[in-house]
């Protein structure tokens, strides 16, 4: 393997392989890596994104589960939409993450797994110096790169190392806990189900997506003080719907923090975080697919630009938080990030303002404007 780079990414996830793949297609030497056994395999992910985007990455009938029911259950409410055509895709984050890296290395990207990125030193005037560490050996290495990209979650190492990504220990972050579990019969194949209840003053939700081979059940909460009653929250909602955790087979269980406002700065010279990292994510929802891509795509192209001109500053590199912020994407993250940084605020006041809120986004989100209300 080479030891110098045009872009070394970290982190194989939606927001990762798709930078990867935008970069490797204009021509640059990209090392994407991923300290997993395989993309996807260490995500804390209910797997939903709108269906809009399903057609976009042209993703098979085989490998998604089509959703055309909404239920949000909330303490005071019970909503029900349906629609004849899928509004939302359910899709298992390994075969997701799969397919976007496999499209990275078909455009020219190389992948490497099961690679942590220990420390990222700054080289005057050269770019970047990355020390490796190779899991199944345990064997050190460095490589030198003259950019990077950081797509490696929260907590990312460039907030550490470089100062720029989401921080979580001064911005809004939730706790989610998350099982794939096998398919039973009482879970419908086609609805996914939100659950609120504020009594438990979590400032989150339970969810249930059933995806085409497994069902995907979590839970997330705003309330770090819950963290150690996520589980039982969460076994005892799936008891009511007939769902024992302690004797249905479970497949993967994962815990993780959410990030739920926007990392204060996307990039510094020569570097750039995107998706989790970037705390691309709505707020209210703890969804992120959609922002992770669509950051990917813009720090792809702005990134390849700014190495084709041969000057990766920091001044051309702030075109890329620019151009998010500013398209429909930025906007509505921008108000998501207020709405929840607001009943965050306040929730002591009104402890119902995020299930309100909630059953507001359902009724007025320009994705459901077409689901009928039964």
């Amino acid at each position: 393997m080479r030891k110098e780079w045009d872009v070394v990414v970290i982190g194989a996830g939606p927001s990762g392989s798709t930078t990867a793949r935008v970069l490797a297609e204009h021509g640059k030497n990209v090392l994407l890596l991923e300290r997993g056994a395989y993309p996807g395999e260490k995500v804390v992910c209910g797997g939903g994104m709108p269906y809009a985007l399903v057609r976009k990455l042209k993703l098979d009938d085989n490998i998604h589960q089509k959703i055309t029911t909404l239920f949000l259950k909330t303490t005071k409410t019970e909503m029900l939409y349906q629609n004849e055509k899928p509004v939302l895709g359910a899709i298992s984050r390994k075969k997701l993450d799969g397919i976007l890296a496999e499209r990275a290395t078909r455009a020219g990207a190389c992948l490497k797994t099961k690679r942590v990125v220990k420390k990222v030193d700054r080289i005057p005037g050269k770019g970047f110096s990355l020390e490796i560490l190779h899991l199944p050996t345990d064997e050190h290495y460095q490589i030198t790169t003259r950019s990077v990209v950081f797509a490696d979650g929260v907590p990312t190492l460039a907030q550490r190392d470089l100062g720029i990504g989401f921080d979580p220990s001064s911005q809004l972050c939730a706790y989610a806990l998350k099982y794939n579990i096998s398919p039973c019969s009482v879970i419908p194949p086609a609805k996914f189900d939100f659950i609120l209840d504020y009594q438990k003053n979590l400032l989150g939700y339970i969810w249930i997506f059933p995806k085409k081979d497994y069902i995907n059940v979590g839970i997330g909460a705003l309330v770090q003080e819950k963290k150690g009653e996520l589980d039982t929250l969460l076994r005892e909602e799936l008891l009511k719907r007939g769902i024992d955790l302690s004797r249905t087979r479970i497949f993967h269980r994962r815990g993780g923090l959410i990030p739920l406002e926007a990392a204060r700065l996307w990039y510094t010279h020569g570097a750039l975080v995107v998706g989790d990292a970037a705390g691309c994510v709505n707020s209210l929802t703890g969804g992120g697919l959609v922002y992770a891509i669509r950051s990917g795509e813009v720090a792809g192209r702005v990134l390849a630009h700014a190495l084709s001109k041969n000057d990766v500053c920091a001044k051309q590199l702030r075109v890329y938080q620019k151009i998010f912020m500013r398209s429909r994407h930025g906007i509505w993250l921008k108000m998501m990030n207020f709405l929840v940084r607001s009943i965050w605020r306040f929730h002591h006041r009104w402890p119902r303002g995020y299930e309100k809120m909630f059953e507001i986004y359902f009724r007025l989100n320009p994705l459901f404007v077409r689901i009928r209300r039964i």
